[in-house]
């Protein structure tokens, strides 16, 4: 690539890079990415791709410049990162980011009602196995794709510990189509995506009670009965 920059906010970080033999051509910074991309407004980028620090906070509002107006966001840092990373891409750019749950469970006026607003949607969040990241957190986290895209469908699955089936999830996520389970594949709702394995666990729910012969009925019925 033209260029290749890579941010790493503490020193551990630095010292690994600094081992490694195949980073060679990569220009590293030992800093804030997030500081480097609000400073360089002019740079575009092909594709961000980051895991970054989960729970950090942004230290008060942030203000950000969208659609040519300067806008007040508050919003913890990895979704922050997200929003400004998105605004520094091409025409035809795409952003990955590694996100915890509360990624999805956007209020009004949040990062996801911003990112809709500049034209971009997620378009894919592939659920990573419980304990991927212990023992720093246990906390469920998903890959999720960003992109300039006005289509309201997510394409969703689940990673595994199987490259046989993890090859199948990838070539049903290039085609989006659905896969012969949940976690090979399942185009739902962007707006109503909160997570995979919620919408897995609904999913079983409804075929067993369709099984068993069971119907849904609405709560405030059962309720008054």
């Amino acid at each position: 690539p033209e260029s290749l920059n890579a941010y790493a906010i503490n020193q551990f970080a630095a010292d690994v890079w600094e081992k490694r033999s195949d980073a060679k051509g990569i220009d590293f910074h030992l800093g804030d990415g997030l500081a480097a991309l609000l400073e360089n407004e002019n740079q575009t980028y092909d594709a961000i791709l980051s895991c970054p620090p989960f729970g950090m906070k942004t230290r008060g509002p942030q203000e950000v410049s969208i659609n040519g107006k300067m806008r007040e966001v508050k919003a913890e840092y990895a979704h922050l990162l997200a929003l400004v990373s998105c605004l520094r891409l091409s025409e035809d750019g795409v952003a990955v980011f590694v996100v915890t749950n509360s990624f999805f469970m956007d209020r009004k006026n949040g990062v996801r009602s911003l990112l809709a607003e500049i034209g971009f949607s997620v378009t894919s969040a592939i659920e990573l196995p419980a304990g991927s990241f212990a023992p720093l957190t246990s906390i469920p986290t998903h890959i999720v794709t960003l992109q300039r895209s006005d289509n309201k469908e997510l394409f969703t699955g689940r990673l595994s510990s199987d490259e046989k089936l993890d090859q199948v999830l990838l070539e049903n996520l290039i085609s989006r189509k659905p896969g012969k389970t949940p976690e090979q594949g399942l185009i739902v709702d962007s707006n109503a995506f909160r997570e995979f394995s919620a919408l897995e666990h609904s999913l079983n729910l409804g075929r067993a009670a369709k099984r068993q012969g069971l119907v849904p009925v609405p709560i405030d019925q059962v309720a008054l009965e």
